[in-house]
């Protein structure tokens, strides 16, 4: 509501990062990178039906259109064709990092 009252129309939205670039905790435990693929594949397949659907009804309750770049289907295209090895959370540090892909994007050192 506050959003709207300030005029703006349309936000971006980052859902779907967690789930295309393994960015829930639990995809730790995936026991082969094949395993770790088909629930990244699930996760995308009924993000209509949890992630997406909250966003959508929050916003159109207050008239805010949301995008969600991360779900755009030729960005999907590009991410799900990665191989997942290079997807799953990496160890740096001594610790294991989610999303690294995705932060390694952006990293501008």
């Amino acid at each position: 509501e506050y959003i709207r009252k300030m005029g703006i129309k349309v936000v971006l939205s980052g859902d779907g990062a967690d789930d295309i670039f393994s960015g829930y905790l639990y995809f730790h435990n995936a026991p082969s990178d094949e395993e770790f693929q088909k629930e990244t594949i699930d996760r995308v397949q009924h993000l209509h039906t949890s992630e997406c659907l909250r966003a959508e009804k929050t916003c159109m309750a207050h008239s805010i259109e949301v995008r969600m770049h991360f779900l755009d289907k030729a960005f999907l295209d590009v991410v799900m064709s990665i191989a997942p090895e290079h997807k799953r959370p990496e160890e740096h540090d001594g610790r294991f990092v989610e999303k690294f892909l995705l932060r390694k994007a952006f990293d501008v050192e």
